[in-house]
């Protein structure tokens, strides 16, 4: 009948500008980790991701904000 609903962080609408989970997204653990690292350090402020293109950088930090529902910055 209807089409599943997307899922987003703790079944709350999305924040204004904030991009939907995607179910089938996977984190690697090692970004993971590093993502935890730069969001535990105070002060900082730019967590600079480095790979090849088409390794996942972008689709990464756009499912950490989909998962907190966090909107993502203006680029």
């Amino acid at each position: 009948m209807g089409s599943a609903s997307p899922i987003l962080a703790w079944d709350q609408p999305p924040e204004v500008g904030a991009v939907l989970a995607n179910p089938d997204y996977v984190f690697r653990k090692e970004v993971v980790r590093d993502l935890l690292l730069f969001w535990s350090m105070p002060g900082e402020r730019a967590c600079m991701l480095v790979g090849p293109p088409g390794c996942g950088k972008t689709t990464a930090v756009e499912q950490w904000h989909a998962r907190l529902n966090w909107p993502l910055p203006p680029a």
